[in-house]
């Protein structure tokens, strides 16, 4: 499987929603809630990269450092 499918189905779904879900509410048009959609999207995605990144690093207090490799992820 793609890596970034895995990030689109992960974490940029959980984003788009959360992006999309205000505007949607406020009653904005079908236009500006694809833009938010999209941007939470993008979002996501940098936001998994960042995460994998200090997954394998050694930052402190972020949990178990290379927990995805040693879970034998991508």
């Amino acid at each position: 499987t793609d890596l970034e499918t895995i990030y689109a189905l992960k974490t940029a779904a959980m984003f788009e929603s959360s992006f999309e879900f205000p505007v949607s509410i406020a009653h904005s048009n079908s236009e500006i809630s694809n833009h938010a959609r999209k941007i939470g999207y993008h979002f996501g995605i940098l936001f998994q990269i960042r995460d994998d990144l200090i997954d394998g690093s050694a930052e402190k207090g972020r949990g178990t450092v290379r927990s995805d490799s040693k879970n034998d992820k991508k």
